[in-house]
């Protein structure tokens, strides 16, 4: 369950899902107003589902705060009052945690000064020095503009171009296959 406005709202956290839904009687039992925004979200609800209206709104959930765009849907386009997706989770400030069976949202506090990156949210085992343990933290806030804000952006960059010049129409299709190790370089 999740809060807003300090009242207790049924939800159910989807990672596979792109965004934030509520069902029309939970926002009336809020009394919210939304702005009307018809669009269809597919893969959901019977397969698609005509949206009524959307809000931005500040919703809390494990005592983490969220300002998030919730969409309001059908009441019979799912059965949870909310479903939180990754348009909430995957912010900058949000660590997602699922280990043994559970989910734990945490927020991410901002180091204080000059220092990006707090002491504490590097993990290093036991036997590195505190010395060598300062040089990482160091390493890591000299260089924190290249590394991922968020889960999403992990293996991708923005650092390289790649253009593909097509010498023909010709469409080429085949199916993936293994290389063998013999031809491996």
């Amino acid at each position: 369950n999740l809060l807003i406005d300090g009242k207790e709202v049924e939800a159910f956290i989807d990672l596979g899902s792109d965004v934030v839904t509520m069902k029309q009687a939970v926002a009336e039992e809020l009394q919210l107003k939304y702005l009307p925004n018809e669009m269809v979200l597919r893969g959901f609800g019977q397969g698609r589902c005509t949206t009524l209206g959307k809000r931005t709104m500040l919703i809390e959930v494990d005592e983490v705060p969220i300002e998030v765009e919730v969409i309001i849907v059908p009441n019979d386009s799912q059965e949870d009052g909310m479903i939180v997706g990754r348009s909430a989770l995957d912010q900058p400030s949000i660590r997602v945690i699922k280990e043994e069976g559970k989910l734990l949202i945490q927020q991410i506090k901002k180091a204080e000064g000059d220092q990006l990156v707090a002491s504490d949210d590097i993990q290093v085992g036991e036997h590195v020095s505190e010395g060598d343990k300062t040089k990482l933290n160091e390493l890591v806030s000299h260089f924190y503009d290249i590394f991922p804000k968020t889960i999403s952006g992990v293996g991708h960059t923005n650092m390289l171009e790649m253009n593909i010049e097509l010498t023909s129409n010709e469409v080429v299709k085949y199916r993936p296959y293994r290389v063998p190790y013999a031809d491996r370089e």
